[in-house]
């Protein structure tokens, strides 16, 4: 009996019972360890031959086939049981609200994205004798984005801003003394802001943190405000400190930026990832602003010096006279367009005293100029045949020059059309001079430009322009004039009159030709003629997005 009790007592050998009971299931768990490692470590070498094939996909030039690039990269990487389930090219939406999977938007007709699925089957090294195979398939998927960028200018040219007129035209539009040095003027022009900084800097100024930057744009902000993000939105030290003092001068009216830029896809998104915006230099910002705070019109006035004259008046006005289009409107990830609004000038311009007539003359100029307008269709990065470059698709501004009295009191009103009268140019006891003459320019389709990587170096600006514009308008005008000499007595004849008036014409024109150039471009556009710079190109680098 006691023997018994001693036999159930004793433990020696439970520790191999129980071992041996264990080991099965240890080494299933070791099996599965290794087989899991081996799978993990596969996935990772799978996923960098995806990112790498979807970086050099979306990098392919149109003439390669994106299944032969692929194929080449998995090849490379001399990985076995690699196949392709996949390739996708759509547009990347960069847009916080949408789920990461779903920004891929392959029904776009403007694709800057490709995504690239792959599988690959992979041998196991215990796992298949508890598995249904001796390979377990893994997976991988990578998508890459890439943004070309280009900035181009319609109208102006930033080398030939005058410094002098352009602060006077500044100071006019803002309604206060600016003071800007020529050097300050030709920074502002030099320096480019991206238009999405602008609504990342505007945000935290409209206590709109976590806004989209659309809603940002869609809220109306003080003019002083507006200015004030400009400044912030720069890397530029100087820049933004002029801009702090143009802030600290302006008033508060109020200006909505969705009217004057509308950022098209880049509307629904909080995310700047800095590749994605579209940059516009800061004179043109500034002045599209200032313009913008005065509502769907502007009227300002302003005075300035030209040599051989006594005094030069400028009236100018713009607005809309239908349908507001923004000043920029980003269509889709690779199309950006930038306008004009209608513009109306009147030149008032009084000569010295002329040896043989009574008085000096006055002579207004009017000009009223539609909106102009250029597209930036397409962005080139290849070294195929055509190399590398950007197309613009410009449409010039029609309207008409003439020597006329038009009817001040509605003009700033561009649902009104404007009558031309003669504008009398001498007015005496003794004599009255009226003069007319007018030139009306025609419109053609649009026309495109290409600019190379050295046209974009160098800032070479190209001009389009209708088929009937005229060089030295406003001297062709004074070649035209019709004039109405009313000689009311001391001997003064109406044809020396008229002869003396034709030659006082002829030599003031150039300079007043001179004055208007400088007007148009300074306002963006010009008379029958767009002129477009494209000032940037970069060909972007693919970025893995998804």
């Amino acid at each position: 009996m006691n023997t018994q009790n001693s036999l159930l007592r004793d433990e020696d050998g439970a520790s191999a019972v129980l071992f041996g009971l264990a080991l099965p299931p240890l080494m299933a768990f070791t099996a599965f360890a290794v087989d899991l490692g081996s799978l993990y470590l596969a996935e990772r070498e799978l996923q960098n031959i995806s990112d790498a094939a979807a970086a050099a996909a979306v990098s392919a030039g149109p003439e390669f086939s994106k299944a032969t690039v692929v194929a080449q990269v998995i090849a490379d990487a001399d990985v076995a049981d690699v196949s392709i389930v996949e390739i996708a090219d759509g547009e990347y939406l960069r847009d916080a609200s949408i789920n990461w999977r779903e920004r891929l938007d392959t029904s776009s007709l403007h694709p800057n994205a490709t995504r690239v699925h792959l599988v690959r089957d992979v041998p196991l090294f215990f796992g298949s004798f508890v598995s249904a195979g001796p390979t377990s398939r893994v997976t991988a998927q990578a998508t890459a984005a890439r943004t070309d960028m280009a900035g181009f200018m319609l109208g102006t040219r930033v080398a030939e801003l005058p410094g002098g007129l352009t602060n006077n035209l500044l100071s006019a539009l803002a309604g206060t003394a600016l003071e800007l040095t020529p050097a300050e003027v030709d920074l502002l022009g030099d320096t480019n802001i991206d238009v999405l900084d602008l609504a990342e800097a505007l945000g935290p100024l409209q206590e709109m943190e976590g806004e989209t930057f659309g809603e940002i744009f869609n809220t109306d902000a003080p003019l002083h405000v507006v200015v004030q993000a400009l400044a912030n939105s720069t890397r530029n030290a100087q820049l933004a400190a002029i801009l702090n003092e143009i802030a600290r001068r302006v008033g508060s009216d109020p200006v909505l930026l969705s009217q004057l830029i509308d950022l098209g896809p880049l509307a629904n998104s909080d995310v700047n990832d800095g590749v994605s915006g579209v940059q516009v230099d800061a004179y043109s910002l500034l002045r599209s602003i200032l313009q913008a705070a005065h509502g769907d019109s502007y009227d300002a006035e302003l005075d300035t010096d030209i040599a051989g004259l006594a005094g030069v008046n400028i009236r100018m006005a713009g607005g809309y006279s239908d349908e507001r289009s923004p000043w920029l409107t980003v269509d889709t990830m690779g199309e950006v367009t930038l306008r004009t609004a209608e513009t109306r000038l009147l030149v008032k311009a009084k000569t010295n005293s002329i040896a043989g007539l009574p008085s000096a003359l006055e002579v207004p100029i009017y000009t009223e100029l539609a909106s102009a307008e250029a597209q930036m269709t397409d962005i080139v990065c290849s070294g195929g045949e055509g190399g590398s470059g950007v197309y613009v698709e410009a449409r010039p501004s029609l309207g008409t020059l003439a020597i006329a009295d038009v009817n001040g009191d509605v003009f700033a009103d561009f649902t009104t059309s404007l009558w031309l009268e003669p504008a009398t140019i001498i007015n005496t006891m003794v004599l009255q001079v009226k003069a007319y003459a007018d030139i009306s320019i025609g419109g053609d389709a649009p026309q495109e430009m290409f600019f190379t990587p050295e046209d974009v170096a160098a800032r070479r600006a190209k001009s389009v322009g209708t088929t009937d514009i005229l060089n030295g308008t406003a001297t062709s005008l004074a070649e035209d004039v019709e004039l109405d000499v009313r000689a009311l007595g001391l001997g003064i004849g109406a044809g020396g009159t008229a002869s003396l008036v034709g030659d006082t014409l002829g030599n003031v024109t150039p300079a007043l030709d001179e004055l208007l150039n400088s007007l148009t471009s300074l306002l963006g556009v010009k008379l029958g003629v767009a002129d477009v710079t494209v000032d940037r190109l970069r060909c972007g680098r693919p970025t893995i997005v998804a």
